[in-house]
């Protein structure tokens, strides 16, 4: 984390001692959109932590990967997402949402992700504001689906 420290001299003492004090310190988050991953590393991240719990890898859909990119660029904070109805390919989809500076590190931690017995994912990466905090927050969204029975991708 990069951080601007101001600086102001005082005098603290009879004798006319200098100290240099603190005055400010500015904390800046790092700007997200310059360590942005995409949703393929992101897929890749989820597969590997996968792999080591012993669980299958998630296999890469094209429709689901780019309706979770469309829903990362449209995505506000508080709003439903809107995804469209995939019922004729999977008997489930089901959507999680992540907001981090540290999307890497959220997907490691996403237990829903390590717990499903989905068989595929689509994962979009975007910017979001959120009122609560200062700066942009990277929002991820990840689309899992069940194949539904007879479908091979």
């Amino acid at each position: 984390m990069a951080a601007e420290v101001g600086i102001g001299v005082a005098a603290i003492n009879e004798e006319g001692e200098r100290a240099l004090i603190v005055t400010q310190i500015f904390a800046l988050k790092p700007n997200p959109s310059a360590e942005l991953a995409s949703g393929d590393d992101l897929i890749e991240v989820v597969n590997r932590t996968r792999r080591k719990k012993g669980l299958p890898p998630l296999r890469k859909h094209p429709w689901l990967s780019r309706t979770a990119q469309e829903a990362s660029a449209k995505y506000v904070p508080g709003e439903a997402l809107e995804i469209p109805d995939f019922s004729l390919e999977f008997k489930l989809v089901k959507s999680i949402v992540l907001r981090s500076i540290d999307p890497v590190k959220s997907i490691q931690d996403a237990e829903p992700l390590m717990a499903s017995h989905e068989t595929h994912i689509g994962i979009g990466v975007g910017i979001c504001q959120d009122e609560n905090t200062v700066g942009d927050m990277v929002c991820v969204i990840v689309l899992l689906g069940l194949a539904s029975e007879g479908r091979v991708y």
